[in-house]
């Protein structure tokens, strides 16, 4: 076990504890095996979008879903109403079970059953927005990407990083000319921890313990 705190321990100790213990366990995710590539594709680009479905929620759908179709040619073999079944839990089953299905034949048909790791790829699979494709592309490929979620907007309009731009695509194309690529993913992270437990959405913001106080043009706030 590493005896010296760094950097990227602090980090993780305010986003997940859970990447700290593995962390400083010198344990490696699994990233490139084909089950958790799935798994990321499927809770980012079916789930995620319905702000009613929780993570635990989606966690307990997933495990599911991958206990009856525990790969991608089971899945893209099922009827969209057994999958429909399974994920109502989160919400317009019908319109994420044909998602789900489609997507999965897709990779079935044209990707010999594996996530690319292309951008635009990845935008062309049924489901797959933006967002999830630079999620899954910064995530689990560990390639440039930023994601534009409520914090990414919310925080970098409030900065004056954008000027009262809430479109996603509009201002992730504005911080790409900002954020060095191989920084974009961590900063989204960064922006969704900071988001979360000090510039906050539905309080108002805690600036008097924000770390960027001195440099923040605090647009919007009172």
């Amino acid at each position: 076990m590493k005896e010296n705190i760094t950097g990227m321990m602090v980090y993780y100790y305010f986003v997940c504890k859970r990447k700290l213990w593995y962390f400083c366990h010198e344990i490696t995710m699994e990233t490139e095996n084909e089950d958790v590539l799935l798994g990321k594709l499927l809770d980012e680009s079916s789930y995620k979008k319905n702000a009613q479905c929780t993570d635990a929620r989606v966690n307990v759908v997933v495990e599911g879903l991958f206990e009856k179709y525990p790969s991608v040619e089971a899945l893209a073999a099922a009827d969209v109403e057994d999958i429909e079944a399974i994920v109502r839990p989160c919400g317009l089953g019908k319109s994420k079970a044909r998602d789900i299905s489609a997507c999965m034949k897709m990779l079935r048909d044209e990707y010999d059953g594996k996530v690319p790791d292309d951008f635009n790829a990845l935008l062309k699979l049924p489901g797959v927005g933006r967002k999830s494709a630079n999620l899954i592309m910064g995530d689990v490929f560990g390639k440039p990407a930023i994601v534009t979620d409520t914090h990414c907007i919310r925080l970098t309009n409030r900065m004056g990083l954008v000027d009262g731009i809430k479109e996603p695509k509009k201002v992730e194309m504005e911080l790409w000319k900002l954020v060095p690529p191989e920084e974009g993913s961590d900063f989204c992270h960064r922006l969704v921890m900071h988001g979360r437990e000090i510039c906050t959405a539905r309080t108002k913001p805690y600036c008097d313990r924000c770390c960027l106080n001195d440099i923040c043009k605090k647009m919007g706030v009172e």
